[in-house]
């Protein structure tokens, strides 16, 4: 349950493993029965936790995000596992001898995931002929920042789910972007 609503804010996520504690140590019928209905209480919280906080991130970049919401994260982790020790490089090319390729790969993870290329984010797939954004971390995280995507910060790491992107540029830069 948590897999699939694990941007739930922590302390409703606390609520919940609490819950379940108090199921597991239940010693009556009675305990069972009241620990039970607490329990589908906090997984019902913490649904809406999750889904709340996701509605206010579509809404927060609605004016801004072209990229589709949602996606198929699944393609995107499918795409991502395929290629992650053999680059599709004949397709994407590789940056590792030049910096290194991690932001082409997650472009890439992006594209599978079903976003679309536009004037500022893009590759025509050949070494090379890949904009900023899409093979350089800074460019990258000001792409998402222009699409009005929310990041989290060391502090709400919580709140990242799967198929998130993270930018780590040095110690004071550590954001994830939540790209939902």
């Amino acid at each position: 349950m948590l897999g699939e609503y694990s941007d739930a804010a922590r302390s409703v996520e606390d609520g919940l493993y609490q819950a379940t504690v108090t199921l597991r140590g239940a010693t009556t019928a009675a305990e069972a029965d009241a620990a039970m209905a607490a329990t589908q209480q906090a997984v019902e919280a913490v649904k809406a936790d999750a889904e709340a906080y996701r509605a206010g991130l579509i809404a927060a970049s609605a004016g801004t995000n072209t990229q589709p919401t949602g996606g198929d994260v699944a393609a995107q982790m499918a795409y991502l596992h395929q290629y992650v020790f053999d680059y599709n490089s004949a397709e994407w090319g590789d940056y590792n001898p030049y910096g290194g390729d991690c932001t082409n790969f997650a472009s890439q993870g992006l594209i599978a995931r079903g976003w679309h290329t536009d004037g500022t984010w893009y590759s025509d797939g050949a070494m090379w002929t890949a904009s900023k954004p899409w093979i350089a971390t800074a460019p990258m995280a000001a792409y998402f920042d222009k699409l009005g995507f929310t990041y989290a910060t060391e502090a709400d790491l919580d709140r990242v789910r799967v198929g998130d992107v993270g930018v780590f540029a040095g110690a004071r830069r550590r954001r994830a972007w939540i790209t939902r």
